[in-house]
């Protein structure tokens, strides 16, 4: 189902939204899984500890490093993160209504039904990159359903605008974190994206 809240602060799809929680004045993380609503709250400017969307029953995280902003700086965190789900599982997504959308949210866009997660991306939004984007965030959904032997994911990336994505790269975070599934705990998926 496709379902629109208002004060979207993110592409990334159900992620982001005042909406859920109106009393907080900080973002505030919230993902669906298997029709549990999720909450992990960041208090005081971290998020607690122990929750994380790692640890919603029935979500695997894994995280990978690929380096995906070019930058002079040694890669600190990761820039990669694989949300997958046991079951294939409804989802809730926030798109723009901007007429300029990124190719990833035009791809998730397309997306109905049940999905069995999300492959989402720091550094590089894959943002007015034309047809070479959408292909980069079809590829993107692809090999993470190859690479999980699960179905359709959604897309997301946020970072800087105009430049293609690293493909090579991304290819390789995104066997990384296959790899890494189930690792990744507390904040590390949330500092990936």
């Amino acid at each position: 189902k496709k379902v629109g809240y208002k004060r979207s602060y993110s592409s990334l799809p159900g992620f982001y939204s005042n909406e859920f929680l109106p009393n907080v004045k900080r973002r505030s993380l919230v993902q669906f899984a298997g029709g549990e609503e999720f909450k992990a709250i960041l208090k005081g400017g971290e998020m607690e500890k122990k929750k994380g969307l790692a640890e919603v029953p029935g979500i695997l995280c894994g995280t990978a490093k690929c380096g995906i902003k070019r930058s002079q700086k040694p890669l600190e965190r990761p820039d990669l993160l694989l949300v997958v789900t046991k079951e294939p599982a409804e989802f809730a997504a926030v798109y723009t209504t901007n007429d300029v959308k990124a190719a990833p949210v035009k791809v998730s866009a397309e997306i109905e039904g049940k999905v069995s997660g999300i492959v989402a991306n720091s550094g590089n939004a894959n943002a007015c990159t034309g047809e070479q984007g959408i292909s980069d965030a079809l590829e993107m959904s692809k090999l993470a359903g190859q690479l999980t032997g699960k179905g359709r994911f959604l897309v997301a990336s946020t970072g800087v605008i105009g430049e293609p994505l690293p493909m090579e790269r991304v290819r390789k975070g995104i066997g990384e974190a296959v790899a890494n599934l189930g690792k990744a705990k507390g904040t590390e998926p949330a500092e990936a994206i």
